[in-house]
């Protein structure tokens, strides 16, 4: 019995590594072929980011079958988590074209919607600070500019979209990658903490 705890303390740690790598991994990858083909390629890209969620989703959810015992009904989150990536993955593999469109259209109201806000917030400051009235003003152009160009050129739209997801990807996976060789080292520590104390 004593041996069947120590090899699941050992194997646990390589376990927790290899998840937060396979996620990372995945999600750089994807990242690095947004950023090279932002454009042309974004229906593709939206298979690629598919694929991802997919495999996130099944990352995820080892991780959940690893702490379920162990975090109770905290663990449920990342069971939630990985059911709603592999959801969002069948959409975006199964609907591209739509995905995409949707995605556009979406931000370019939402910068609307905020750049209104925005404009109707900046006549409050004006009797406050003249200086803080116009950067709220001109930045709330800007952002209705940018939300007006995207409905009415979604191409526009798709080239913004591949790169701030490509950058997006990038940075998430190497967050993962990160945490994947923090593990590993904190790991090691343990070990050797352990062995001193021997």
């Amino acid at each position: 019995m004593d041996e069947n705890v120590k090899d699941k303390a050992i194997k646990s740690p390589k376990r927790v590594f290899w998840e937060l790598m396979l996620i990372g991994v995945a999600l750089f990858a994807a990242g690095i072929f947004t950023l090279a083909n932002p454009q042309g390629t974004l229906k593709f890209v939206l298979i690629v980011l598919g694929v991802v969620s997919i495999v996130s989703s099944v990352g995820f959810f080892m991780r959940y079958l690893r702490i379920r015992e162990e975090k109770g009904w905290l663990s449920s989150f990342v069971l939630v988590l990985a059911g709603l990536l592999f959801i969002f993955g069948i959409i975006l593999i199964a609907k591209p074209d739509e995905t995409w469109l949707f995605l556009i259209y979406a931000i370019g109201l939402w910068f609307i919607a905020y750049a209104v806000y925005s404009l109707i917030s900046s006549v409050k400051y004006r009797s406050f600070s003249s200086k803080l009235f116009i950067v709220t003003f001109v930045l709330a152009i800007l952002l209705l500019i940018a939300g007006v160009v995207l409905i009415l050129s979604p191409t526009v739209g798709m080239t913004f979209i591949g790169v701030v997801i490509g950058i997006a990807l990038i940075v998430n996976g190497l967050e993962f990658i990160l945490l994947a060789i923090a593990e590993k080292l904190i790991d090691r520590r343990q070990k050797q903490s352990t062995s001193d104390a021997n």
